[in-house]
């Protein structure tokens, strides 16, 4: 494995992600349809990358369909009707390889076939994290979105292919998060209130 997640990625995900939990977390209690939650939440992604794109279920490697082995069988991309093998977000530089920088899955707590879902989308975040894969992405993420309780949830991290440790609570994640770095430049214990997280 290669060392952890650089700091400046970790701190614009958790900007990004403390600003979708105060201004759009009202979703998650209203179980909204996923991809809504991963389009507004993608929007605070883009505030806190704006040196990158940000795009929700991108299905191309250049002129080409994305496909990854996940499982037993090759699920394609271009299958826009089932199952996807396309992240729900990624951060990248569009048509160039080399700067794939996050990809991230969520999942909403209540998701039907939550346990099989959950490993089909760690098994896609290793593939396109691997750095001998086509992707490389720099880092990944999982991301666990509690609908009955707004901030709580859970994150996984995945760099060079392999998860980094267990999966982190959303809100021991955002604890030390520097005042800086909030999206309201308020200390970040106000900005934790503002979103609802709580430990």
């Amino acid at each position: 494995m290669n060392g952890g997640v650089p700091p400046e990625v970790r701190d614009r995900f958790r900007s990004a992600l403390v600003g979708f939990l105060s201004k759009d977390g009202d979703l998650l209690g209203l179980n909204v349809n996923e991809r809504s939650i991963t389009h507004c939440l993608a929007e605070h992604l883009h505030e806190a990358f704006p040196d990158y794109n940000v795009d929700c279920e991108y299905n191309r490697q250049g002129n080409e369909t994305k496909r990854l082995p996940v499982g037993p069988t090759d699920c394609r991309s271009d299958d826009l009707d089932a199952v996807t093998v396309y992240p729900d977000i990624i951060i990248h530089k569009r048509g160039v390889q080399d700067n794939n920088l996050l990809v991230i899955e969520v999942k909403k707590s209540n998701a039907r076939n939550c346990s099989a879902d959950n490993e089909r989308d760690i098994n896609k975040l290793q593939g396109f994290t691997d750095p001998r894969g086509e992707y490389r992405y720099k880092v990944g993420v999982f991301l666990i979105l509690d609908v009955n309780n707004k901030g709580q949830g859970t994150v996984r991290w995945f760099i060079a292919g392999e998860p980094l440790g267990e999966p982190v609570g959303i809100a021991d994640m955002l604890a030390d998060l520097p005042a800086p770095v909030c999206p309201t430049g308020r200390p970040q214990s106000e900005a934790a209130r503002q979103t609802g997280v709580t430990k």
